[in-house]
């Protein structure tokens, strides 16, 4: 499915402690692979990531790009819609009592969606939690950390639909 809408992705930025690699897994195709996958035309990575570099945005004050920073990337590289996210907050911690052993997973990310045509910033956060609970067994972090995860970006992606259908007039039901 072609939408038409040219997206540029800005690659995500991880401000909690948790960097495992299904976390890296669950963000490409969540967020990272997931708007070529919809049907978007999404601009090459190294091409967003060189209009982005020189507006002096960095990763070190972990913070997302600002509007400015996301309105040159857009006339940079034509894209209608540029897209930024961030893993703000991903706590998991294990409980355990005599008979069962608890994983609970707590998430919150942060997104900016800049329109270009509109000239419009929109910044929203999504969160999710999941537990993960056996019975005289062991129990990992990572099923309820792809679960919170993947809900999270679920809900970010519905939102992030919306608004480019608010701001294009496309229909983007799948």
């Amino acid at each position: 499915m072609q939408n038409g809408a040219k997206i540029a992705v800005v690659q995500y930025l991880n401000s909690s402690e948790e960097n495992q690699g299904y976390v890296d897994e669950t963000v490409a195709e969540k967020y990272t692979n997931y708007f070529s996958a919809a049907g978007y035309m999404v601009v090459p990575n190294a091409e967003t990531q060189s209009a982005l570099s020189t507006t002096g945005y960095t990763t070190e004050d972990e913070e997302l790009p600002d509007k400015d920073q996301m309105k040159a990337v857009a006339e940079a590289t034509g894209a209608d819609y540029v897209v930024a996210m961030e893993i703000a907050e991903l706590h998991a911690s294990r409980h355990e009592s005599f008979f069962q052993v608890k994983v609970t997973v707590k998430t919150k990310l942060a997104y900016k969606v800049y329109a270009a045509k509109a000239d419009k910033l929109y910044a929203f956060k999504t969160t999710s939690s999941d537990d993960n609970k056996t019975v005289f067994g062991g129990v990992g972090f990572k099923s309820p950390i792809v679960n919170a995860l993947t809900d999270a970006m679920e809900k970010g992606n519905a939102k992030i639909q919306s608004f480019v259908a608010e701001n294009s007039g496309v229909d983007l039901a799948q």
